[in-house]
């Protein structure tokens, strides 16, 4: 069986870049996909041969013309992941929300913090437990060999924990879904970190609010992120995963509110 094609946009200034800070990221995805890279504007030729168009961290504007491309590709069947960082579209330069708010997906302008000191130094470098919110998706993740924290009192989801680190939130409503969110323990409380678009035609849009997940420092050494990698990588690249609406009945959200300074 001929292995699909991953293409990294790198035209947009990518934060993250496979020759540079997702190395890791690279040696993992081509066991499974041929990965290439394209730097040029976005051209409907272009990505008629992609299965998953990937933008990792765009520093530069789109064009409306390239939003098009994108649209149909999505409309299509293609499948489309984009990663932001913490401080959104304003510290990325970069109008990829104009896109992502069709589908009922905003990435947004700020940052999750974890309030009190859990192995990560940096109080940005968050470890989220009970964030993972889709039911198919923790019972998948909790068979995997991956690290679990036990706590006497909770839902098996709470012993999943993955790093989530300089991330952003999301403000995500139908027709998309939450995958990821950021639990009872980070700041802020309960808000989205993953939506989720699909169309009838198997197009998908995966937006995430950290770019950073992945990044060689955190990929190394955690084996959840890894886990949560190859299921995205599954969800987008194939058509087994699917959810029903009982995947998404008991997930908590809380509004959308600011703290200014939390320093």
């Amino acid at each position: 069986m001929s292995k699909g094609l991953v293409c990294f946009d790198i035209s947009k200034n990518e934060r993250f870049q496979l020759a540079d800070n997702y190395k890791m990221l690279h040696r993992k995805v081509k066991i499974n996909w041929k990965v290439e890279q394209s730097d040029g504007e976005l051209k409907k030729e272009r990505l008629q041969r992609v299965n998953i168009f990937v933008l990792a961290g765009p520093q530069d504007r789109f064009t409306e013309e390239e939003f098009q491309v994108l649209k149909e590709f999505v409309d299509k069947g293609g499948r489309l992941l984009v990663m932001l960082g913490e401080g959104g579209e304003q510290e990325f330069n970069t109008n990829v929300n104009f896109f992502l708010e069709q589908y009922g997906i905003y990435i947004n302008n700020d940052t999750v913090v974890r309030s009190h000191y859990y192995k990560n130094f940096h109080p940005k470098e968050c470890i989220i437990g009970g964030g993972v919110v889709c039911e198919s998706m923790w019972r998948h993740l909790i068979k995997q060999d991956i690290e679990k924290v036990d706590y006497d009192f909770s839902d098996e989801k709470y012993k999943i924990h993955f790093q989530y680190p300089y991330g952003a939130t999301l403000n995500v409503s139908e027709p998309a879904n939450v995958l990821l969110s950021t639990g009872p323990v980070v700041y802020p409380f309960n808000r989205p970190l993953a939506g989720y678009y699909t169309n009838e035609r198997g197009g998908k849009i995966l937006a995430i609010g950290s770019g950073y997940m992945w990044h060689d420092k955190y990929l190394q050494n955690d084996k959840t992120n890894d886990a949560l990698l190859e299921y995205f990588m599954q969800l987008l690249g194939g058509n087994e995963i699917q959810y029903s609406h009982l995947d998404f009945n008991d997930v908590e959200i809380n509004d959308n509110k600011t703290f200014t300074d939390i320093a």
